[in-house]
């Protein structure tokens, strides 16, 4: 079973498709074809972020949004690809989410002048 993305107009509700092979990946088992269905987008959209800004290994990355539907990925992506600290801004609600994602640092916009944690980074 695979997932992706099938290029506008080439029959992307048929049964059968032909795409290009790195259009494609093998679908995790633990994962439905609609879930599967749903990181495509998303993730396209970091990894161009991260391609497009020139980010490299070792470079910190700050995420806002990153308990929201292209940030979630963005925090794991960027922790994948070897960013050096990873900070993202959520609500006080989803702290606890977005540090398990991988988040070195979390910054609860609800709370006025901001708090850092989860890592030991600070203000």
């Amino acid at each position: 079973e695979v997932f992706g993305a099938v290029p506008p107009m080439r029959g992307s509700m048929a049964e059968v498709v032909v795409v290009p092979l790195d259009q494609v990946a093998l679908k995790p088992a633990a994962l439905s074809f609609a879930q599967a269905a749903a990181l495509v987008l998303p993730g396209v959209t970091v990894l161009q972020l991260l391609q497009q800004h020139g980010f490299a290994p070792g470079q910190h990355v700050l995420v806002v949004g990153g308990s929201g539907g292209v940030g979630h990925l963005a925090v794991q992506i960027a922790k994948a690809q070897g960013a050096g600290r990873v900070a993202a801004v959520c609500s006080g609600a989803n702290a606890e989410f977005v540090r398990g994602l991988g988040a070195d640092d979390v910054v609860d916009y609800t709370r006025g002048g901001g708090e850092a944690g989860g890592g030991g980074g600070g203000g």
